[in-house]
Order: structure tokens, then sequence, then C-alpha cells
């Protein structure tokens, strides 16, 4: 493929999620262990939630209509046949002209139509001082009225978060079908990338990218099988790549994806019998990007700069792997940008004075991520954007 002739960044992304199809098998995990999983499948309510008719405050179960009417002045005298525990049935029904205490939570007897809270009360013997009135259903929470059974609690690709994992707990539901997460392989390439381990010398750097990409790879739900350092090595990079197949789903390689004397990614796929679908992404950074594939294993070159790398991973990887993106701050930007049209910019910036202001350096430079709060996307057709214009800033 001619390398200049480069792929959209949306359609370098469809690509992906197509590809990552085919690596998701679906597994059943406990409830208990599902945080940050994907369901696979819709959940329906075998049951209704609450399965009773339950009061919202301290107070006493009442007919409703038995208080219309009620003051602090003039109360309604109701005869208090009983008090419901918490987890029990109560053993009792509630009939016009009488009352229950019963606390936050607690099942009410049949025949409640409201509960007047225990402020507004007094209790003298076998008999209630009711000082304020309640309308029907008013401090209850009727059978079914957070879930009914039968009704869909999560759809197939929700995110099983703090808050849907109470959903389902609350349904009785403890285990699910979510997708198997994705494993991956790193390995980072160049005759000058040592382990950071390790010392360096004059010329050499340290292994950087597999720690931005394999922490990336994590917070999107995947997998770190196995991290590499290859030296320029063409027939030491195909071993690697065919040794991470035995275990990994794909294989992500950082540096060697240009088209230098000893960039050797797209060699190396071509001569594994692969496929190359993408070389080259009119984004900035990264360009210089590979997508191909080895059989149903999916290899992707990214450039070897840090920045460049973290960028084209999160704009191919983040919403094929999470179903999208976090939700941007809007904030109006403090000074112009300035883009060139026909690529999506990356563009990072800080937040100073509630103002998101954009911050440069080259894509080799590491302190251009760690300083940045996030990132605002420029697309192909813009050449920028004005100083107060409001953008979308997505964190890091």
């Amino acid at each position: 493929m001619n390398f200049f002739k480069v792929a959209s960044v949306s359609d370098a992304q469809e690509r992906i999620k197509t590809l990552l199809r085919g690596c998701r098998g679906v597994e059943k995990v406990s409830l208990r262990d599902s945080r940050g999983r994907i369901l696979a499948e819709d959940i329906h309510s075998q049951e209704d939630v609450p399965n009773f008719n339950k009061s919202t405050v301290d107070g006493y179960a009442v007919v409703a209509k038995d208080t219309y009417g009620a003051s602090e002045s003039l109360p309604t005298i109701l005869s208090n046949i009983g008090r419901v525990e918490m987890g029990e049935e109560p053993s009792f029904n509630l009939e016009a002209g009488q009352c229950a205490y019963v606390p936050t939570g607690g099942m009410l007897p049949e025949g409640s139509t409201g509960v007047v809270m225990v402020e507004y009360s007094e209790e003298l013997e076998d008999e209630a001082f009711l000082h304020s009135s309640v309308s029907n259903g008013e401090n209850i929470i009727y059978r079914g009225e957070d879930i009914r059974e039968g009704d869909t609690i999560l759809n197939a690709g929700a995110e099983m978060t703090p808050e849907n994992m109470g959903a389902l707990a609350a349904a009785g539901v403890m285990e699910l079908p979510v997708y198997r997460k994705i494993v991956f392989s790193i390995i980072s390439t160049g005759d000058e990338i040592r382990d950071t381990s390790k010392g360096i010398e004059t010329a050499q750097v340290r292994d950087i990218n597999s720690y931005t990409i394999g922490a990336s790879i994590e917070k999107f739900g995947g997998v770190v099988d196995s991290i590499a350092i290859i030296g320029d090595d063409l027939d030491l990079l195909k071993g690697k790549i065919e040794e991470s197949f035995k275990s990994s789903d794909v294989v992500i390689l950082s540096g060697g994806s240009s088209v230098g004397t000893k960039d050797f990614t797209l060699k190396a796929i071509e001569e594994l019998g692969g496929e190359i679908i993408i070389h080259g992404i009119s984004m900035k950074p990264g360009k210089p990007t590979i997508i191909g594939r080895i059989g149903e294993k999916l290899v992707v070159g990214l450039p070897g700069h840090p920045v460049s790398a973290t960028m084209v991973f999160r704009a191919l990887f983040e919403e094929a792997m999470t179903g999208g993106r976090e939700i941007p701050y809007r904030l109006p930007l403090a000074k112009d940008i300035h883009s060139t049209p026909g690529r999506t910019t990356y563009q990072t910036v800080t937040i100073e004075e509630g103002k998101a202001v954009p911050t440069y350096g080259k894509s080799g430079v590491i302190s251009l991520l760690s300083k940045a709060f996030g990132y605002i996307i420029i697309p192909t057709h813009k050449e920028g954007y004005r100083s107060d214009e409001i953008v979308e800033v997505y964190k890091l």
C-alpha cells in the first residue's frame, strides 16, 4: 500500500472495532468480579424490586384518607395496632381508623396507603395522634417501582460500573455474561531502546511506551500478557511476533512503523503471511501507523515517539474497547489553535483559570503528556479554533 494514501481516523477506528470483535469471546463472571467488564447480553430482571411495598421514612402506616385535615392543633387520632420489625412480614392488615409503626425500609401492612412521618406524631398507650396529613402513596415505594419483573436492567455493551453492579445485586443477578478481556503483547523496537530497570549510555533511551501503552490497555479493560524489547532485527522481530500470538489476541509494536531502512514492522507482517490493512492515518501526531492482520490476529505498529504512540493507541482503541470515550469537559479556549486541514489533530491542553490552554512540544517529549490535563480533537475540515471558542476537552 502506498504510504501516502492514508486512511482517516474514523476509518481506522472502524477497522479496529471490526477486528477486535473477532477476538472477543464471551465468558461468565460473578457479579462480585464484574467491575469494569462489558456486558455481552441484555440482562432482564427475574423479580420485582423491591418485592414488597415499603416505607421510605420512620413513621405510622395509615389509610391516607383518615389523615385528611390533620394539623398541629387538630390531630387525627387513630388506633395503634402494632409495630412492624425490619426484615419481617407484618402479621396484621390495616383498616380504616387504624395505624401501625413502620421503620424506614420496613414492609407495610396490607391496606396501607400512606405513611405519616414520626416527627408529626405522638403516641399515647394504644393510640397515635397524627399532626399531618398524607396523600395516597406518600412516603411509600411500591413493589416493582424500582425494577419490574421482565424489565431490561442493563443492555449489552454496558460497562459494569459500581452503580450498575448495585442494580443487578438488587435484582439478585449473581452471574452475568461479559466479553472476554482482550489480551495484548507489547513489543518495543529499536537498537536504542533499553529496559527501564537498567542503566543507559549516551544515545540510548529507556522503554517508555510499554508503560504508557500497557497502562492504557488495562485502563480500557484489556490484559497485558507480555512485554518485550527487540533491536532492529527483522528475524528477531518476526520470531517475537509469532511467539506473542500463542497467548495474545493483539500485538502492539512501537517504533519501526515508518519507511526508514530499519523500520521493519511492515516487512515483518508481510513475511509472516499477514495483510496490511492500513499504512498511514491522517492524524497528528501519529501519521506513520500500521494496522495489519496475521490470520485472525491483529498487529498494530505505532510510532516510536511516546506522545504519538500514546495518542494513536487512545484514538484507535478507547472506543473499540470501552464502547465510547469519557464525557468531555466543555471549556473556552485560552488562545487560538491552528491546524492543517485534511488531518485530525489531537492537541494537548492544560487548564488555567477555567480555560483550555494549548501545550506544545515535539512528539518525542513525554513531559508534554505528563504536564497536560487532556486533549482536544480538531477535525479534518477545520483549520483550528479561535480564542474563547468552546471546545471539548477529553481527560488523559
